[in-house]
């Protein structure tokens, strides 16, 4: 019987990752905002500034290096390799491609200037300075008129120059693909659960044995991310695959996967597999009887791209879409990647094989049946 299912890793680990900070920069914008960053080897250090009050941009590209000492484990094997985790955060990336289009109208920065005046006459009693004088038939008080006057202003503005920045909020302008390598099945390493039983007849008369195996294995189905996007909201895309070797399925996969999340996706489960056989031993023989059960672990790795919209900050210039400042596609289109590791358990080799015993080599027998369980991994 063959059963689709999930395994850990192929290789163990006893080293660990290690950074260093190899590559550093900073950036800041005409308001003092300021940001800096320090990569890991392997890594380049991105810096973008910006203009007025838009954000600065520092970010780390490329795959950092790490130093991984690796040995065969003696025992169960899986095929996945350990990975680093590679995530894209969307806001960042789209800002710095933003800061290398040319810079535009953002807003207007305005202020007052004096522009003239504005007068009216005021009639008062007269008195002091001479003023023009009107004097009443009814020889009513004397009243003069003068002239008050008050500054008049008008706003003069100029435009603000700089870069277009993301609100942060993305969608997904055309469903993500996905592309399914297929791997090459007879490249992939097997791990044989084996138990070997001698038994030993030292009688005349043939004898009969049951010979039992049974061990208990993990399956089930595991999804590796290995490279996501960072969006700030959910981004799904559907991962789908069925292989047929031999007549035989020999890995299925189909869900819904959170483009954006860390989080692995496990159903891992125990089961026990169990063989069972009456084995018959001739007299003054012994018999060695072997059964394995083989695990074979295969990784199927996917990679994906989304294709994505988004909005802007608002500006003088009202662009308001991630479409209208980057038109090209390519420009707004992200990658996704990942693996899905699948393993088939079914029974392995069985083989026995008999051999005449003497008086003298049962005298040295202690126990007529002698288990001897193993572990065997074949690339």
């Amino acid at each position: 019987m063959v059963r689709t299912i999930f395994t850990m890793c192929l290789l163990c680990v006893v080293g660990f990752p290690h950074a260093s900070q190899a590559a550093s920069c900073s950036a800041q914008n005409d308001q003092g905002d300021n940001c800096s960053i320090d990569c890991p080897d392997g890594q380049s250090a991105q810096c973008s500034n910006a203009t007025g009050g838009g954000t600065p941009i520092c970010e780390c590209s490329g795959t950092p290096d790490f130093h991984l000492d690796f040995v065969r484990p003696s025992g169960p094997i899986s095929s996945a390799l350990p990975m680093s985790l590679a995530e894209t955060d969307l806001l960042a990336v789209v800002n710095a491609k933003l800061a290398t289009l040319p810079p535009v109208h953002l807003r207007d920065k305005c202020h007052k200037v004096e522009d003239g005046q504005s007068c009216r006459p005021r009639k008062v009693p007269c008195g002091g300075a001479p003023r023009e004088m009107t004097t009443s038939s009814d020889q009513q008080p004397l009243w003069c008129y003068e002239e008050i006057c008050r500054p008049l202003y008008r706003d003069v503005c100029t435009p603000v120059m700089g870069s277009l920045t993301s609100t942060g909020v993305f969608s997904k302008e055309t469903e993500p693909t996905v592309n399914v390598k297929e791997p090459n099945w007879d490249d992939i390493p097997i791990s044989y659960f084996g138990l070997k039983a001698s038994y030993y007849n030292c009688n005349p008369l043939n004898q009969e044995f049951t010979f039992t195996q049974t061990n208990k294995l993990s399956i089930g189905t595991k999804l590796t991310k290995t490279k996501t996007i960072k969006s700030g909201q959910e981004i799904s895309a559907s991962v789908g695959f069925e292989f047929i070797v031999k007549g035989n399925v020999a890995a299925k996969f189909s869900r819904e996967i959170s483009i954006g999340s860390t989080e692995e996706a496990s159903e891992i489960r125990d089961e026990t597999f169990s063989y069972t056989e009456k084995v018959n031993v001739p007299g003054m023989h012994l018999l060695t009887y072997t059964h394995e059960f083989a695990q074979k672990a295969v990784d199927i790795h996917y990679t994906g791209t989304v294709q994505v919209d988004g909005t802007l900050q608002p500006n003088a210039a009202k662009i308001k879409t991630l479409v209208q400042a980057l038109p090209q596609p390519a420009d707004r289109t992200f990658e996704f990647a990942g693996f899905v590791t699948s393993t088939d358990v079914y029974e392995g080799r069985t083989k026995n094989i008999a051999t005449k015993i003497t008086e003298e080599e049962c005298s040295k027998v202690d126990q007529p049946v002698v288990l001897e369980p193993y572990v065997r991994v074949e690339n």
